[in-house]
């Protein structure tokens, strides 16, 4: 779903030729919902009016095996990519259900097409976390110091709670899974080591 919330990258994207860029619903925790009935939906679809032979699927969640199972009983065959990462994250039974499992990535596979570079959302997020940090009363100071010496690296919840919105505001929109996870991981640094005034 497009809206006015997508990144710069996002619209980029969406205006390529030949691509329909499918969003998630993003929740107040900045998480994506519903990609996997998005993926659903496409892989029935088209297969159903016959217009892909093959499937290249790139997931390992369960929850899109009777996609699959569907798409086949239209005579499509699905092949699942899968990223190299320590843990194994595809699920036994979509192993089990494609038709075929092809070697996973690695990161110098994908590089190869995908590069990041910081850009200045990351910086207005990274401020905004500062700026949130250097607020903090000494008590939710003290109880995050305390979770990270513990060796807990979870945010105090009210303090999550209070410090998306504050980046939303900061960016103008909501933030998007990445962006959120960037978020988290400035806040302790921030807290640990903050940078000087």
């Amino acid at each position: 779903m497009l809206g006015r919330n997508i990144s710069d990258d996002q619209a980029a994207m969406s205006a390529l030729n030949d691509v329909k860029l499918r969003l998630g619903a993003i929740n107040e925790e900045g998480e994506q919902k519903g990609v996997d009935a998005l993926i659903i939906t496409d892989l029935i679809e088209l297969s159903r009016l016959n217009a892909i032979k093959d499937a290249f699927l790139l997931s390992g969640d369960e929850d899109v095996r009777v996609g699959v199972q569907i798409a086949q009983s239209y005579g499509v065959r699905v092949h699942l990519l899968g990223i190299a990462t320590e843990t194994q994250s595809l699920s036994e039974r979509l192993l089990q259900e494609s038709d075929t499992v092809l070697p996973p990535l690695t990161k110098d596979h994908i590089q190869e097409f995908l590069h990041h570079t910081p850009g200045d959302n990351e910086k207005i997020i990274a401020e905004a976390v500062r700026d949130f940090v250097r607020e903090l009363a000494p008590d939710d100071r003290e109880e995050s110091l305390n979770r990270w010496k513990a060796k807990e690296y979870s945010i105090p919840e009210t303090l999550d709670r209070r410090m998306l919105p504050h980046c939303r505001e900061r960016l103008g929109r909501f933030l998007e899974p990445d962006e959120t996870k960037l978020m988290r991981d400035c806040f302790w640094r921030s807290l640990v080591a903050p940078e000087p005034d």
